[in-house]
């Protein structure tokens, strides 16, 4: 059985709070304005609700259990989702009234190129896989693991796809620059 340490369920029920007003946001400013979502916000939610439910029946199989390992699973755990939920929350500060859980596109929309934006074009997504890797690393199971990781990085491929589609429609070359200029999620890499 894992042992969560104090910090993690802090992190846990900031992360809930902080999607749970996200939402509440996105149904205000989501008035008036063009979404072109593509369906790719029930595939992530999907996505991810499946590799919690694979994680959840896989968290017991023993040979795959990371009981022998120690306790640092549980620091990669808490590492991981921090670290996510710091990023996460920096993006959406950086998009401030841009950001949106639905791909959404306002009639005043600028294309944001500051901050972590600088760097990658989805710095939010990526916060977000590094939670979706923390929590996996909680199960202590590398099955479990590996089930939410690999769902969220699924999902989150296929939200980025809709995403990067919308945004050269909508920005034409300045998006196309920006594109050549920045990664998706990793620096120099991806």
């Amino acid at each position: 059985m894992s042992i969560q340490p104090p910090i993690l369920r802090f992190a846990i029920l900031a992360w809930c709070g902080l999607e749970l007003a996200l939402a509440l946001y996105n149904g205000v400013a989501r008035r008036k304005n063009t979404v072109r979502d593509a369906g790719s916000k029930a595939f992530l939610i999907m996505a991810i609700a499946v590799g919690f439910w694979l994680a959840f029946r896989l968290r017991s199989v023993p040979a795959t259990r990371m009981d022998d390992l120690g306790s640092w699973p549980t620091y990669l755990a808490v590492l991981l989702f921090v670290i996510g939920l710091a990023i996460r929350m920096l993006a959406v500060l950086t998009l401030g009234r841009f950001f949106t859980t639905t791909v959404t596109i306002r009639a005043e929309h600028r294309l944001v190129r500051r901050g972590l934006y600088g760097r990658i074009r989805h710095p939010g997504y990526l916060g977000s896989l590094l939670i979706f890797s923390g929590l996996g690393f909680s199960f202590q199971n590398w099955l479990s693991a590996a089930a939410l990781i690999a769902l969220s990085v699924g999902g989150f491929l296929y939200r980025i796809h809709v995403e990067e589609r919308v945004l050269a429609a909508t920005f034409g070359r300045e998006y196309d620059e920006y594109a050549r200029e920045t990664k998706r999620l990793v620096p120099g890499v991806y």
